[in-house]
C-alpha cells in the first residue's frame, strides 16, 4: 500500500488517494477556492474498510491545510463526523458555518 498521495487539478478540484499495487483503494475528493479547502467525498474500497484508511486521508488533508494556511469546510459526512468527534484537534483548520 502506498502513502497518501495528492492530485491537484487545474480548476481547484483534487483528491488525496492511496493505491495498493497500482490500484486506487481510497480517495478523498476536495475543492480549493482561495484559502479554503472543501472536503467533498471520501470513499474506501470495501476490502479495505475498517483498516484506518479513511483516517489516513483525513490526516493528510489536515496536514496539507495546515502547511498551506488553509481552512477546511467538511462537507463530506465522514470528515464532518471526525471533526465533530475531536473538535480540539481541528479547531485551527475547521471553517464552521456561521
Amino acid at each position: 500500500m502506498s502513502d497518501v498521495q495528492i492530485k491537484n487539478g487545474d480548476n481547484g478540484n483534487g483528491e488525496f488517494f492511496i493505491e495498493d499495487n497500482g490500484v486506487r483503494i481510497a480517495f478523498l475528493a476536495f475543492k480549493i477556492h482561495g484559502s479554503t479547502l472543501t472536503a467533498i467525498h471520501a470513499e474506501v474500497s470495501e476490502a479495505w474498510n475498517g483498516k484506518g484508511i479513511a483516517a489516513k486521508l483525513v490526516t493528510a488533508m489536515v496536514d496539507y491545510a495546515r502547511a498551506n494556511k488553509m481552512m477546511i469546510v467538511p462537507l463530506c459526512p465522514y470528515v464532518r463526523t471526525v471533526f465533530e468527534k475531536h473538535p480540539e484537534r481541528y479547531e485551527d483548520v475547521w471553517l464552521k458555518a456561521s
